[in-house]
């Protein structure tokens, strides 16, 4: 969430709630992070300010102009994946070429705001709320997650109905792989899930 105003003096207090991060931006470059609390923005206390003052307004109070950013540390809402396009396969049982839909879960949390804001918000990347951070995300995951899968199914020797019992262990394989594609942007990638995955069984 980004504060709506971006003009300040030193006699600010900045109020930094639980579970909060607060990111001070300056000219496209992060100049200090807070945890929570409750902060008075002297230049005594942070002489990064001492660099933002642009002039004195009265009794010595000095005006700075900063963009702040608040992060919350929680894990986002669950959001929802699932394969836009069918994965071909061969049932090596049967000998029969079928296909396969996959879909699940996951969530993340930003663990490195200034990384965050840098890959994001500092290449003009449009978003305001969690669907938007998805539709950024689903073609280079999308990518990952078909490569995996169509990996398992290939070397599978069983046939595929009754593929589920292994969502567990295809979920494993993918998370490492979810995860550094996450880390590059300053998230984690938190309870990556392939929940289901459906074949089409007409051919059968």
């Amino acid at each position: 969430w980004k504060q709506p105003e971006e003009d300040f003096n030193t006699k600010s207090q900045l109020v930094v709630m639980p579970g909060e991060l607060a990111v001070f931006v300056n000219q496209g470059k992060v100049v200090q992070t807070f945890t929570e609390g409750t902060y008075e923005l002297t230049t005594k206390n942070y002489p990064f300010i001492t660099s933002l003052i642009s002039h004195l307004i009265s009794g010595g109070v000095s005006a700075f102009h900063c963009v702040i950013y608040f992060f919350r540390k929680a894990d986002s809402k669950e959001i929802s994946w699932g394969t836009n396009m069918p994965i071909q396969v061969r049932d090596k049982v049967y000998g029969i070429r079928t296909s396969v839909r996959a879909r699940g879960t996951y969530k993340v949390r930003v663990v490195n705001p200034e990384t965050f804001l840098d890959k994001l918000v500092g290449n003009n990347v449009n978003y305001q709320e969690q669907g938007d951070l998805k539709d950024y995300f689903a073609n280079e995951m999308m990518s990952k997650i078909k490569t995996e899968i169509t990996s398992f199914l290939n070397s599978y020797q069983d046939e595929f109905i009754g593929i589920e019992s292994h969502l567990g262990e295809i979920s494993e394989a993918l998370m490492p792989q979810i995860s550094t594609m996450f880390e590059g942007y300053g998230l984690q990638g938190v309870n990556f899930t392939v929940s289901a995955m459906d074949v089409d069984t007409s051919k059968y």
